[in-house]
């Protein structure tokens, strides 16, 4: 709420909107927006098509948290652009919750691949966060039936391993065949939707930044929960700011208009009054012209 505050007294605002506090929560969790943008449009129509293809499988997966918007604005941490989801009251995920988290983080891969024509290292925190997700549901939760329902991930790091060399490659190797059937199921999501990410992601790069009330309007209903109301809010937030920023523009025309009416005002009134000092000077002069010619006569 501190950031909020600041944030509203910046904007001028008599106080804190849902707006301000939006703002806050992102500049919190992913850093300032960067202003200058020094991007090619090569670079940031890569990267719209890397966050809209996280947005898209994010949307048609059920068992994921629901999207409340995605950008393509830089911030000030180094992300070049986040997808934004609304997360679990309780944090309790099943194999297939998982299963589908996994695909949406090797969307922005998938995406580069299909309609960029390779990848970059701009998919390096997606590819940390999937393989420590795939690692974990492996060694962890025990959701392999090949390893087994054991946890072998210990809470504070030892330097002997508490499993043979034998199950630490069992490990390595299931974790790998996760991730990539995981990222084979993203490219067939993609491949399927290809006119909707299309869609997405050519509308990202007009506005920079979507909401959920845009994803349902190019791919539909969610199937499970829905983040729209929440959207919804966000949406009439930002235009009730819109129409309070036009309202201010046409206060301070009007402002401008009446200034320059009065100036005009004050103007025909100096040529008026310089007008009647001339014609007071002409009639002086001919006063004395005419005394002149008396006193001669």
């Amino acid at each position: 709420m501190n950031e909020a505050a600041i944030i509203a007294i910046r904007r001028k605002h008599e106080k804190v909107e849902l707006l301000d506090i939006i703002a806050a929560v992102d500049r919190v969790l992913c850093g300032m927006e960067k202003k200058n943008d020094l991007m090619t449009h090569e670079e940031k129509r890569r990267i719209a098509y890397h966050e809209a293809g996280h947005a898209i499988i994010g949307w048609l997966s059920e068992h994921v948290d629901p999207m409340l918007k995605v950008t393509i604005v830089p911030r000030s941490n180094g992300a070049l652009g986040f997808t934004q989801n609304l997360p679990k009251e309780i944090p309790l995920y099943s194999q297939e919750e998982m299963r589908e988290m996994l695909v949406q983080l090797m969307g922005g891969r998938a995406a580069e691949k299909l309609f960029c024509g390779n990848m970059t290292t701009g998919a390096s925190d997606d590819l940390s966060k999937a393989t420590k997700l795939a690692y974990g549901m492996v060694a962890g939760y025990g959701f392999d039936e090949e390893v087994g329902p054991v946890n072998y991930q210990q809470e504070e790091e030892g330097f002997q391993k508490p499993y043979s060399e034998a199950t630490g490659k069992a490990i390595d190797a299931r974790t790998r065949a996760i991730l990539k059937e995981s990222m084979v199921n993203a490219v067939k999501m993609l491949e399927a939707n290809r006119e909707k990410m299309v869609r997405i992601a050519e509308l990202l790069l007009e506005r920079e930044t979507i909401t959920s009330v845009d994803m349902e309007a190019i791919c539909g209903k969610r199937k499970g929960r829905s983040p729209v109301d929440y959207s919804k809010v966000m949406r009439d937030a930002e235009r009730l700011q819109e129409a309070e920023k036009e309202k201010e523009m046409k206060r301070r025309e009007k402002e401008r208009s009446e200034s320059e009416e009065e100036k005009m005002k004050e103007s025909e009134m100096e040529e008026m009054k310089m007008k009647e000092s001339e014609m007071e000077e002409m009639e002086m002069k001919e006063r004395e012209m005419e005394m002149e010619k008396k006193e001669e006569m």
